[in-house]
């Protein structure tokens, strides 16, 4: 199973925020705002109608899919300004309430900037690539984003693999058959030709054609090159002994062309379905 993004604690001290400050229409208004539904069929276990009401509509939420978890995080943020606009006057614990849910999300690696909530990590993975309800792939993003320090060669493999993973689950989707022993440039060139992404699918009168055909081509020689950095430092095949270790530098190297060009293909993939 996805780990989640947020873990238990950060979601009850957001709960105790929200019902400490809000009334229950504040809390409905700030979820449906952010694109939260709300089920009033459950009964969590929580005393308050305000937790009450918070809980209602955390069970909307997939709490191991990005693309939930970062509708919440804009309601999240919306306790947080509130938080800061209050006068400390009359509220003295507000700073406090404000800064341990600062410290929450930092434990659960977001960041907050004063209006925004982010991930933290510096893997090269970004939130579009997380966004995408694919099991086989969130796992593969874990696995780079928690590898890159502490076991490059593992977060290099990981990085081709990503990229296998994409350009299989693309022509699944679309029912285009592929040899088993494929290699990753055979998937990748099977898989830009049934999205229209090769240089010869770019018309001559396309404004900025020979721009267009140059960016198309570095896709195929990305993937050539990740397979090419698997094969020297990642995961897969047995190393010399004596072979040196691998820097941090180049795993988020890999991670990040790997992770750019699987956003780049699924986006192209869904916009085009």
């Amino acid at each position: 199973m996805t780990k989640p993004y947020l873990s238990g604690k950060t979601r009850h001290a957001f709960a105790d925020a929200f019902s400490q400050y809000y009334r229950v229409r504040d809390i409905d208004v700030a979820f449906c705002d952010a694109g939260i539904a709300l089920d009033l069929d459950f009964t969590p276990s929580v005393s308050g109608e305000r937790r009450t009401r918070v809980f209602q509509h955390y069970n909307t939420i997939n709490f191991s899919r990005w693309d939930d978890v970062r509708k919440l995080l804009r309601a999240y943020e919306d306790i947080l300004d509130h938080l800061e606009r209050l006068d400390p006057n009359h509220f003295d614990s507000s700073f406090d309430s404000h800064d341990n849910l600062v410290l929450c999300l930092g434990r659960d690696g977001l960041v907050y900037d004063g209006s925004r909530i982010s991930r933290a990590d510096q893997t090269g993975v970004d939130d579009a690539l997380t966004s995408f309800d694919l099991p086989e792939l969130q796992r593969q993003i874990e696995r780079m984003r928690s590898s890159v320090d502490d076991d490059p060669r593992l977060a290099i493999g990981t990085a081709k693999e990503l990229i296998e993973t994409t350009c299989k689950t693309i022509l699944a989707d679309r029912h285009v058959a592929f040899p088993a022993s494929a290699d990753l440039p055979q998937l990748l060139k099977l898989t830009r030709r049934n999205l229209q992404l090769l240089p010869d699918d770019i018309s001559d009168s396309a404004k900025g054609a020979t721009s267009i055909r140059r960016l198309l081509s570095s896709l195929g020689t990305v993937g050539q090159g990740l397979g090419e950095v698997r094969n020297l430092y990642g995961t897969g095949h047995g190393k010399d002994g004596r072979s040196s270790a691998v820097s941090p530098r180049i795993a988020r190297l890999a991670v990040g062309s790997s992770a750019t060009l699987a956003t780049f293909l699924l986006e192209t993939h869904r916009e085009r379905e």
